[in-house]
C-alpha cells in the first residue's frame, strides 16, 4: 500500500464533512483481515458496504513463475478476498442488510500470455462471487463483481513499456498514458450491466486515435436482482 494516499484520503473526506480512517493491512493475512473488518463497523455503526480492490500480478511464463511468486498472487487476489467476505457476511447476515463488490477484470472472461497467476485468481473471484451471491442474497446481502478493462496506472510502464508511446502525470495530478496500438474496447460481459468508459488522456501533440481505451461493466449477479 501507498501510505501517503492512504493516509490523505481520510482528511479529503473529512473536509466534506465525511467520516474515514485507512488501516494498513495484509489482505491475506487470517487475524488482521476481519479485525479490520470489524474496526470499520465499530467506527460507522455497522459494515454495509465492502470492496475488494487489492490486487497484484506477477507476469511470467508458467515454467519461470515460482511456487512463492504464484502463493503470492493467490494469497493477494483470492485469499484475501475471501476472508474479507467471510468476516463481512457475518456482520451483514445479522444487520439482514449490506453489498460486497468484488473488482475482477478481462481477465476473468478471457486469457493472454504468461499471466496465469492472475487470470486463475480473476476467474476465481468471478466464481466466488456468483457463489456469495447465490448464498447471501436470501440474507439480504447483495453481491456484484466489477469486470474492468485495463485501466492506465503507474504499473504498466514497469510491465508494458513496448506498448507505451508516453507516460507521465498531468498538471492536475492525473496518470496520463498514449499508448501506441489502436483503439481496443473489450467486449460487454456480464448478464445486466451498467457500464460505461474509460481512456488515459493523451498527451500534449498526441492524437486522440493513439489513445486506448477500455470498457467497464458492474455485473449483477442476480440477472436483473
Amino acid at each position: 500500500m501507498r501510505a501517503e494516499p492512504a493516509d490523505a484520503a481520510p482528511r479529503e473526506i473529512a473536509r466534506f464533512g465525511g467520516k474515514a480512517f485507512a488501516l494498513r493491512i495484509d489482505v491475506a493475512d487470517e487475524h488482521t483481515a476481519p479485525e479490520a473488518v470489524l474496526a470499520a463497523a465499530e467506527a460507522h455503526g455497522g459494515l454495509y458496504a465492502l470492496i475488494n480492490n487489492a490486487g497484484v500480478d506477477v507476469t511470467l511464463p508458467i515454467d519461470e513463475i515460482s511456487v512463492e511468486q504464484w502463493d503470492a498472487v493467490l494469497r493477494t487476489n483470492l485469499r484475501g478476498p475471501f476472508l474479507l467476505c467471510r468476516a463481512a457476511a457475518t456482520l451483514m447476515k445479522r444487520q439482514r442488510r449490506g453489498h460486497i463488490v468484488n473488482v475482477t477484470s478481462t481477465a476473468a472472461k478471457r486469457a493472454w500470455p504468461n499471466a496465469s497467476a492472475y487470470h486463475a485468481t480473476k476467474w476465481g473471484l468471478l466464481g466466488l462471487s456468483h457463489a456469495l451471491h447465490a448464498e447471501l442474497r436470501p440474507q439480504g446481502v447483495r453481491v456484484c463483481a466489477v469486470v474492468a478493462g485495463g485501466i492506465c496506472t503507474p504499473v504498466f510502464p514497469d510491465r508494458l513499456p513496448h506498448r507505451l508511446g508516453h507516460v507521465g502525470n498531468r498538471p492536475d495530478g492525473h496518470f496520463r498514458a498514449t499508448f501506441e496500438t489502436q483503439r481496443v474496447d473489450p467486449p460487454r460481459i456480464g448478464l445486466t450491466q451498467a457500464g460505461g468508459s474509460f481512456g488515459c488522456h493523451p498527451a500534449h501533440g498526441q492524437p486522440e486515435s493513439n489513445q486506448r481505451r477500455g470498457s467497464v461493466s458492474l455485473q449483477d449477479l442476480a440477472g436483473g436482482h
